[in-house]
């Protein structure tokens, strides 16, 4: 019996192959920005990440941004000591600086604060956005380690106001979620899909139906949303 196709919609760009996948499942899925992430690229804070390499510091990332952003702002791949979010953000740490060390990963902020504490390091740069969370620089004051931020970019909201119903909505940050919702109320949102443990904090006051995704990537989400609907079951 064929069914009536699943209506999602993602607040950021998704990869063509991940549509595709969620086509063959009869899952439609509308991609609408709703943040925009701009790249800070000055001569101070490249040097200030070319010193970090030559300390050979820890370095944390918790986006795939600042991956991203360190990566454009150096003209080597040097092989790092790495702290990351596991996922996406790890696969862009292999990716832009292949043959690293990943000391560790975890699924949120909180868990790798608390796995860099267990290593007893003493310091570490964090390479972030201007809209990051707390978590790792209060959890480091706490325990008394060093940590020197550097803000590799800028996330930008770009609020849309939706007029089509849809019957589930992604998000990928807790930016993502404070941009829909300045346009559009909680009856826009029948289910929200949740990449992460801070984006399901965000929209727990607003939503009451959330599901988080098991890994953070874009085929966590999907797989996520399938594993909900069940289509073609």
């Amino acid at each position: 019996m064929n069914r009536d196709p699943i209506h999602i919609l993602s607040t950021k760009i998704l990869d063509e192959a991940i549509l595709q996948q969620a086509e063959s499942k009869n899952i439609l899925i509308d991609c609408i920005p709703f943040i925009q992430i701009e790249t800070l690229d000055t001569i101070e804070l490249q040097q200030q990440v070319v010193k970090a390499i030559e300390k050979n510091a820890y370095f944390i990332f918790t986006s795939a941004n600042a991956v991203d952003a360190v990566s454009r702002l150096i003209n080597r791949k040097p092989q790092l000591k790495v702290f990351c979010i596991s996922g996406k953000t790890r696969n862009a740490v292999e990716k832009n600086f292949p043959g690293s060390s990943i000391v560790d990963d975890a699924p949120n902020g909180v868990e790798l604060a608390e796995k860099i504490i267990e290593r007893q390091i003493g310091s570490a740069v964090f390479f972030c956005g201007d809209k990051r969370l707390n978590t790792i620089p209060d959890k480091f004051r706490d325990n008394k380690i060093q940590l020197q931020e550097l803000v590799m970019y800028e996330t930008v909201l770009i609020p849309t106001k939706i007029e089509k119903s849809y019957d589930g909505i992604l998000f990928f940050s807790p930016s993502a979620v404070e941009s829909f919702f300045s346009v559009n109320d909680s009856t826009a949102c029948k289910v929200a899909f949740s990449f992460a443990a801070s984006t399901h904090h965000a929209l727990q006051p607003i939503i009451s139906e959330i599901t988080v995704s098991q890994t953070p990537s874009e085929q966590g989400m999907l797989n996520a949303v399938i594993d909900y609907y069940k289509p073609n079951s």
